[in-house]
């Protein structure tokens, strides 16, 4: 697997990410990943029911545009491009630790990008630029971990893939360890915040994004 096409995926990935952001947070808040919805449950940044909610989305949008992938692509089976599969070198315990690690990294990102004091019925960005930081975690990431996983820290990517196809091998590790992932990165950004002096501004909005 070439540099050049980790690199091509990792932008890919990272400019979906910050586009849907800037078009979904005033419907959402910018909930793509169950990893950071249920972060967001944990951190009282979204009540229980909406979170769940948010989830189940999830999970129906990656089986319906899964299996109209699956559908438009004829008789090639393209659809199972996007199986979300371990690379042979490594086993599911490692690959485990590193969903785990590089989800912890994106939903501390994305809280930290987040307005604290907008709960509801979502939260919002601080400012215009919190989509663009959402995009570059996810690039970052996506960057480290390609060519050990083929992309996951979203159990959803995987989940549809898997769905239409059929092929549940190693989904698992595509599952507990982003939302593993996610626990530990509200917890360290709860813990920072505690940490953190008191600044007057943290609760600033940038125009457009109230």
């Amino acid at each position: 697997m070439s540099s050049s096409y980790i690199l091509t995926m990792a932008l890919g990935y990272g400019l979906t990410y910050t586009s849907i952001s800037v078009a979904f947070v005033r419907v959402s808040g910018a909930h793509f990943n169950p990893a950071i919805s249920i972060a967001a449950i944990v951190g009282k940044r979204i009540p229980f029911g909406l979170g769940i909610f948010y989830v189940f989305a999830q999970m129906t949008g990656a089986a319906c545009g899964s299996a109209m992938f699956d559908g438009l692509s004829g008789e090639k089976d393209l659809g199972k491009l996007g199986v979300a599969r371990v690379a042979t070198d490594f086993d599911t315990g490692r690959i485990f630790g590193i969903e785990l690690v590089a989800t912890t990294f994106i939903v501390y990102v994305w809280h930290s990008v987040m307005n604290p004091r907008r709960s509801i019925p979502h939260v919002s960005f601080r400012s215009e630029t919190g989509p663009l930081y959402v995009g570059l975690a996810y690039f970052v990431c996506i960057l480290l971990t390609f060519r050990w996983d083929g992309s996951g820290l979203n159990p959803v990517r995987a989940f549809g893939p898997s769905l239409v196809a059929n092929e549940w091998k190693h989904w698992w590790v595509y599952w507990l360890g982003p939302l593993m992932g996610g626990l530990a990165g509200v917890l360290l950004f709860e813990l920072m915040s505690f940490l953190a002096p008191a600044r007057s501004d943290t609760a600033k909005v940038g125009p457009g994004f109230h």
